[in-house]
């Protein structure tokens, strides 16, 4: 029962978080090479990662990040995390300063290409419905929890 739960609760927060996120720049869609199944858990990743990321929050990062480009020397151009880095034990302890500049640039990312990633996550749905249908969404959860975390550890 708590397994069922858990995933239903999983599924919405990946569903309430399409509308409600979103990504920035114009760069080129990163995901344009993967096969169907882990752009779905990419942009289904990124989705849930920014979802419900207030405006103050992303104000702070910049703020961290503009304050680190004084004392170094290197810009938020140095962007070099995708999402599967933030979780590894390198990304998370020694190059945070990095992280928070790749979690602002993901926040935007995210925000201003929402409607675009939503309609992407659809037609890759449409177009393989039952690969998706297998796609581990509680692992999906799982991975967001984790970057979340190591973005909030970042920022303290």
């Amino acid at each position: 029962m708590k397994n069922g739960l858990r995933t239903g609760l999983m599924l919405i927060a990946l569903l309430t978080a399409w509308p409600s996120a979103v990504l920035a720049s114009g760069d080129p869609d990163p995901t344009a090479e993967l096969p169907p199944g882990e752009k779905f858990r990419q942009l289904s990743l990124l989705l849930l990662v920014s979802g419900g990321v207030k405006p103050g929050l992303l104000e702070l990062i910049q703020v961290a990040d503009e304050n680190s480009n004084d004392e170094t020397g290197t810009g938020s151009a140095d962007f070099s995390l995708q999402l599967d880095d933030f979780q590894t034990p390198l990304a998370r302890i020694v190059d945070q300063e990095n992280m928070l500049a790749s979690a602002a640039q993901m926040f935007v990312y995210s925000r201003d290409n929402s409607q675009e990633i939503q309609r992407e996550l659809v037609e890759i749905t449409q177009a393989n419905p039952v690969l998706i249908s297998i796609v581990d969404v509680n692992e999906i959860a799982e991975d967001a929890i984790i970057i979340r975390n190591a973005i909030a550890d970042a920022i303290e």
